[in-house]
C-alpha cells in the first residue's frame, strides 16, 4: 500500500514539474575561469537527478563490497555450524549403536566448528570410555570439554565421577562428588552418584545420612532406593553387633523399624 502511494505521489510531482518547466523552462549558467556552460533549468534538473541516482548506486556498491567479506564469513560459519549439528546427531546415533571408535571420530570432526563443542567432547569421551586400553584419550576429551566455551562444569565433573566409579576408583570419585554436593546439596545426579560411591566404599554411615535427601529429590528409583536402604541398615546393624554396642543396635533398629534386609545389591547404573 505504501509503495502504491509513493508511486502515485511521484507521478503527480513529475507531471507537475513537467508542465511547469514546459511553460517556463528557466535558464541556468555556470562559469569557471574561461569556461561557461549555459543550459535550460529543465535539463539541469534532469542532470542532477541522474547524477544523484548514479552517486547513490556507487555508494551502495561500495558498501556492499565493504560488507561482502564479513557476510561471506558469516555464511561460511552458518554452514559449518549446520554441518557440526549433523555430525553431533550422527555421532550420538553411532554411540547408541556401540560403534565406539567411529562415534569418537565423528564427534571430534564437528567439535571445532560447533556452537556446542563441549557436547562433542563429552560424547567422544563416553565413546572411548568403553575401550579399556585407551582411557587416556577419554580423559583428554574430558579436559577439552571442560575448557570449551559452552562447558557446563557440573556436567563434566559428574561425567568424570561416573567414569571413575566404573573404573573402580570410588575414592577419587567420592572427592569430586562430595565437593559438588557441598555446592549443590539437592542435585539428583550428584546424590545418585555419591550414593553409589559410598556403596562401593562401604561408607555406610555417610550413605545413611544421604539417603533421606536422595529419596526426597527422587535421585533413585523406588526399587533401587529400597534395596540400597536395606543394604545400608543391614551393614550398619552387623557393624553395631560386632562392636557389642546395645544402644547403637537399638537406635539403628528403631530407624529401620519394619524394614526387612534383602541382601547386598549394587545400585543399578
Amino acid at each position: 500500500m505504501r509503495f502504491l502511494i509513493g508511486v502515485i505521489v511521484t507521478l503527480f510531482i513529475s507531471v507537475w514539474m513537467a508542465l511547469s518547466l514546459r511553460q517556463d523552462p528557466g535558464y541556468a549558467m555556470f562559469s569557471m575561469g574561461q569556461w561557461t556552460v549555459e543550459t535550460s533549468l529543465a535539463f539541469f534538473a534532469i542532470f542532477l537527478a541522474i547524477a544523484f541516482f548514479v552517486f547513490y548506486l556507487l555508494v551502495r556498491l561500495a558498501v556492499r563490497l565493504w560488507q561482502t567479506p564479513g557476510q561471506t564469513l558469516q555464511a561460511n560459519q552458518r554452514r559449518l555450524n549446520k554441518k557440526a549439528r549433523r555430525l553431533l546427531d550422527l555421532g550420538n546415533r553411532q554411540l547408541a549403536a556401540g560403534q565406539w571408535l567411529t562415534a569418537e571420530k565423528t564427534l571430534l570432526k564437528g567439535a571445532e566448528y560447533s556452537e556446542t563443542p563441549a557436547l562433542h567432547y563429552l560424547g567422544a569421551a563416553r565413546a572411548i570410555h568403553h575401550i579399556n586400553d585407551i582411557r587416556w584419550r577419554r580423559d583428554l576429551h574430558l579436559r577439552r570439554a571442560e575448557d570449551a566455551p559452552d562447558a557446563d562444569k557440573l556436567t563434566v565433573q559428574l561425567t568424570r565421577a561416573e567414569f571413575l566409579l566404573d573404573d573402580g576408583d570410588a575414592e577419587q570419585a567420592r572427592v569430586i562428588l562430595e565437593s559438588l554436593h557441598n555446592l549443590n546439596p539437592r542435585h539428583p545426579g550428584i546424590l545418585q552418584w555419591l550414593a553409589k560411591a559410598y556403596q562401593q566404599l562401604h561408607a555406610w554411615e555417610p550413605l545413611q545420612k544421604l539417603l533421606p535427601e536422595a529419596q526426597k529429590q527422587k535421585a533413585l528409583s523406588a526399587e533401587s532406593f529400597a534395596e540400597l536402604q536395606s543394604q545400608t541398615y543391614r551393614a550398619l546393624l552387623e557393624s553395631a553387633a560386632a562392636s557389642g554396642s546395645l544402644d547403637r543396635l537399638r537406635a539403628l533398629w528403631k530407624k529401620n523399624a519394619g524394614g526387612t534386609p534383602r541382601g547386598r545389591r549394587s545400585i543399578p547404573g
